[in-house]
């Protein structure tokens, strides 16, 4: 018989450790929740913090101060935390003081990859508001990174009339999730708008100040020129708090399909690496909707009731005027067939295939043809021709 835990300790206070929370008072639990989040805010939404500008943390909050005071929680906000004894049972945190559990939670997302002599990168508001004040003195800014983040990024502040330069090692934008073609097309819709790209370019220096400016100089021996400089290259797990204990880390926190790393200890969001029983791999997922759902089905793990957790990903990303939504799974070495659309590129769904099989469909600006489309992920390809009559 499994017995539902007394005291549960969820490290993170995000999107993920939030929905864990939540969702274990909405099914009646009644048990000790506390709520660990390295910043002194309340939980709230990352992804509009590379979409808008001047940004209040009461437009973003996941919940209200009534909300979070009716979930009953031992909310330790501002308290970074630093080990994990899974022996004991204890949470330790940088000013010394410790939280027992009976169930642990690992939540704690993902950290920047940082650029020496940069010092901008965006995760949390307090980023926000850095960037935003020196954008708001920069005439020109350059970006390293033509991802997700990067491409937001440049949306953003070319918006705000910035000069905006894009670096990034690959031929294309996005190039490395999207393929070849998808790229060309981001690329042209960033250039159409104003901005400008240095592609297949690695940063091999950057010198300067906010005060100053900015020399960072590239691969080919060339250099670009700014005001400000953002980083965008990626983001690792944030598992270095874990390196004493026995919770398995391997580019993540290593669980199951029921998103359990060990007895007792569970991982949601940016920092959990499962097994995803529907695709038949492990997955790590740094997508907004994932951190919800994730949070949900390992609170319903925690009181005895889930069930394996193998959701289609989901993720968008709003530059611009475009909508890229990305239902499952796709890849630059995948192939690529076009779904429906219009002759000038301007709106389409295009469907992902490996090995003959349907992994996953992306939209751009055609949102509800992208979701008459989803269905059509874990069938073969002649599926296709039966899903266009």
């Amino acid at each position: 018989m499994t017995t539902t835990p007394g005291r549960i300790a969820i490290v993170g206070a995000s999107a993920a450790g939030f929905a864990v929370a939540n969702e274990l008072r909405d099914q009646g639990y009644d048990g000790t929740i506390s709520l660990i989040g390295a910043e002194a805010l309340p939980p709230y939404d990352r992804p509009p913090l590379s979409k808008r500008k001047a940004i209040d943390i009461d437009d973003i909050a996941l919940a209200d101060l009534g909300k979070l005071e009716a979930l009953d929680l031992n909310l330790c906000l501002g308290q970074r935390a630093v080990g994990l004894d899974t022996i004991d049972k204890i949470v330790r945190m940088a000013d010394g003081r410790a939280v027992r559990w009976d169930a642990c939670v690992i939540a704690t997302g993902a950290d920047p990859i940082r650029i020496p002599g940069v010092d901008s990168v965006l995760r949390t508001m307090a980023d926000a508001h850095v960037i935003q004040s020196r954008l708001d003195r920069a005439g020109s800014v350059a970006i390293i990174g033509a991802g997700v983040l990067g491409c937001e990024l440049a949306s953003l502040t070319v918006s705000m009339n910035c000069a905006v330069t894009v670096i990034d090692g690959l031929p294309g934008p996005m190039q490395n999730r999207l393929g070849t073609s998808v790229s060309d097309r981001l690329r042209r819709h960033h250039e159409e708008a104003g901005v400008m790209f240095r592609l297949g370019q690695t940063v091999s220096d950057v010198a300067g100040n906010p005060d100053q400016g900015y020399r960072i100089g590239l691969s080919d021996g060339g250099t670009v020129q700014a005001d400000a400089v953002i980083a965008a290259v990626g983001c690792r797990p944030a598992t270095g708090w874990l390196k004493d204990s026995d919770v398995p880390v391997n580019n993540g926190v290593v669980c199951d399909e029921n998103c359990r790393a060990m007895p007792g200890v569970f991982a949601a969001g940016d920092v959990a690496n499962w097994f995803n029983p529907r695709f038949g791999r492990h997955m790590r997922v740094e997508h907004r909707m994932n951190a919800t759902e994730q949070g949900m089905a390992v609170a319903n793990q925690l009181l005895a009731r889930g069930q394996p957790f193998d959701p289609i990903p989901f993720f968008w990303t709003d530059q611009g005027d475009l909508k890229l939504q990305v239902h499952g799974l796709v890849g630059p070495d995948m192939e690529i067939v076009r779904l429906d659309g219009e002759s000038d590129d301007k709106r389409f769904v295009l469907a992902y295939l490996r090995e003959g099989l349907i992994e996953g469909v992306l939209g751009w600006n055609m949102a509800q043809m992208l979701r008459k489309a989803r269905p059509l992920i874990g069938r073969p390809r002649a599926a296709i021709a039966d899903w266009a009559k």
